[in-house]
């Protein structure tokens, strides 16, 4: 899990540069087959699909960006050694 506390991009922590509070649940299990030699691994990573900014920026002329992050991604793993 991964939690971040609300903070500001900007000096002066001017309201519209402030990037929220959020928390992150990434989750992974697997095995491990033949001693050890081969191994799958299931992992997902944002599991809960917490939309959230990661940087707020200064955009062209008087505009503000928001980067989000990324939503929640599944994926398996494997591996093996010889």
């Amino acid at each position: 899990m991964t939690r971040r506390t609300q903070t500001n991009s900007s000096i002066g922590y001017p309201a519209l540069y402030t990037i929220p509070t959020y928390t992150l649940l990434d989750l992974q299990g697997g095995v491990d087959v033949d001693g050890g030699r081969h191994r799958v691994m299931l992992w997902g990573k944002n599991v809960t699909n917490e939309f959230y900014v990661t940087n707020v920026t200064s955009a062209v002329v008087d505009g503000v960006a928001r980067f989000a992050g990324f939503p929640a991604t599944y994926g398996v793993t494997f591996s093996a050694r010889y």
